[in-house]
């Protein structure tokens, strides 16, 4: 019996130091998992805490080109960091004017990583000739100038030509007098009853006249002709006689 109490004793002193060995590794482990989130967090959490929290940079002036046109309203202000970040924006809303020294009226807030860091601005993007170093909570004037090339060509507006309008005179048709018509009783002449001449010949003794003329007119012809004929005959056979 006492032989198994010894021997209790003698394990209990050789298990007492590896216990108190791994209490103590526990609580080492326990230590570096807390450093190691508290590191983590504070690293990671530190920098956006500061970006977040930093009080910006504000800007105001005016806007316009290097032959002293203003920008017109409509374009927007760009703020970027020496790393290519944009810091800040505005939306320029009166002709070649952003912002102003007044407390109440809107300017360009720039918040960068640090004081220092070189601010460069853009219209649309296009680069303006000045830079800054950016110092967090102070407000300064800062005229925007960019390049006469980019200035935008204006299109020529055509006006329509007016069309030249008639006007249509109506003309109203004067009504005229229809004419009254009297009539005059016209008195027919009495015909005169023409008088005839009795004819002095009468048509049979016209026609028998006309006759004997012809008969008169054939005769002589005929005697003619037989005249002719009976002188040539004769003349033809004394010629015919002399031959003989």
């Amino acid at each position: 019996m006492r032989i198994y109490v010894i021997i209790l004793l003698i394990i209990c002193l050789f298990i007492s130091p590896l216990v108190s060995a791994v209490d103590n590794s526990t609580e080492n482990a326990t230590a570096n998992v807390t450093a190691n989130v508290t590191a983590n967090v504070t690293v990671n959490i530190t920098p956006t805490l500061q970006q977040t929290l930093s009080i910006p940079e504000e800007f105001y002036g005016n806007v316009t080109y290097t032959d002293g046109s203003k920008v017109l309203s409509g374009n927007e202000i760009i703020a970027m960091d020496q790393n290519g970040k944009i810091v800040g924006r505005f939306n320029i809303t009166t002709d070649g004017i952003y912002g102003n020294e007044y407390k109440d009226t809107p300017r360009l807030l720039v918040r960068a990583d640090k004081d220092g860091d070189i601010i460069e601005f853009y219209v649309g993007d296009i680069k303006s000739l000045k830079t800054m170093k950016f110092s967090s909570s102070t407000i300064k004037r800062l005229d925007i100038t960019i390049p006469v090339s980019a200035k935008p060509t204006p299109v020529p507006t055509t006006e329509p030509t007016p069309v030249p309008t008639t006007e249509i005179q109506t003309i109203v048709p004067t009504p005229t007098p229809s004419p009254v018509i009297t009539t005059i009783p016209t008195t027919k002449p009495t015909p005169t009853p023409t008088q005839t001449s009795a004819p002095l010949v009468n048509d049979t003794t016209l026609k028998f006249l006309g006759v004997l003329c012809i008969a008169l007119a054939v005769c002589v012809i005929g005697a003619v002709l037989t005249y002719f004929i009976l002188t040539r005959k004769m003349k033809r056979e004394d010629d015919e006689d002399i031959i003989l």
